[in-house]
């Protein structure tokens, strides 16, 4: 777990808070990591990995992302490849580089440069791909809707997937509706 705390602007006193740390203790890692497992991958040709970038476990799946070969592997927990979503290209359901990716509800979200997410189904189906009106860096499925952050601008946005409107949420050091 870590605490990161930053600010690039000198802004009046008022719009910042404060957080007051009294006594700093020694985090036992064993509080946050309960298992290790190590699951070794039958790499094929078809699966092969240069870097992986994030790992999510669903039931017994791994879910790989390489952004270096632009892929989103699945593996078994038994390290066999299921299968791999690579679609590298300009046309509208491919992309040029896989930037994040994120799960819901037997959803996959796969957050694509240009600009756009694909919407995958837990085997990698395409369900729907959705336009965006900018780049983002990462996402994270919550409760239906998507946030997108975007490091560049500072900012993130909430992406309603019932009908696939932006919002933002928060932009530089102020949410935005309050």
């Amino acid at each position: 777990l870590l605490l990161s705390i930053y600010s690039c602007k000198n802004q009046p006193e008022s719009e910042y808070f404060t957080l007051t740390i009294d006594q700093m203790e020694e985090f036992p890692i064993e509080k946050l990591i309960t298992e290790i497992e190590f699951h070794p991958l039958d790499i094929t040709d078809d699966y092969l990995i240069s870097d992986i970038d994030k790992i999510i476990k669903k039931d017994s799946i791994y879910y790989l992302l390489d952004k270096q070969v632009k892929s989103l592997f699945l593996f078994s927990d038994k390290g066999n490849p299921l299968a791999k979503y690579n679609k590298v290209g300009e046309a509208g359901d491919e992309y040029i580089t896989i930037e994040d990716f994120d799960m819901e509800n037997g959803r996959i979200f796969l957050l694509c440069n240009p600009a756009k997410m694909f919407v995958l189904t837990d085997n990698l189906e395409l369900e729907k791909t959705i336009s965006l009106d900018k780049s983002y860096d990462n996402l994270v499925s919550y409760k239906g809707d998507i946030l997108l952050c975007n490091t560049y601008e500072n900012r993130i946005d909430k992406l309603c997937l019932s009908n696939d409107k932006i919002e933002t949420i928060w932009r530089g050091e102020t949410m935005q509706g309050q």
